[in-house]
């Protein structure tokens, strides 16, 4: 599921809308501001696997501490560009993997 920009007002009405939506996979919204990722929305989402985008060293501070807990406490796995670089999901014969890719 790719959220974009999306806060915790979207999510509820996601959550509202489709009460039943599951995840492998989340690219975590707002870069892991600390307005995305309400704890709710990632325990009906279930996702195995959280992508951040963020900067390295970026102003804002994200990803927040409060998402990381969150995805956490959930089991996610997390994938970062600001510390994995590019993340790569590299699919054959029925499975897939993701990868760091630092150029």
């Amino acid at each position: 599921m790719f959220t974009g920009d999306i806060g915790k007002d979207t999510e509820r009405k996601i959550m509202g809308t489709y009460p039943d939506l599951q995840a492998d996979v989340l690219k975590v919204g707002h870069h892991g501001s600390k307005n995305s990722s309400h704890s709710q929305f990632i325990e009906q989402l279930n996702p195995q696997f959280a992508l951040i985008s963020a900067g390295r060293k970026n102003r804002y501070g994200h990803p927040h501490e409060e998402v990381l807990d969150v995805l956490n406490e959930n089991q996610v796995i997390i994938w970062r560009t600001d510390q994995n670089g590019a993340v790569i999901y590299k699919y054959k014969r029925n499975t897939g993997t993701f990868f760091p890719y630092m150029p």
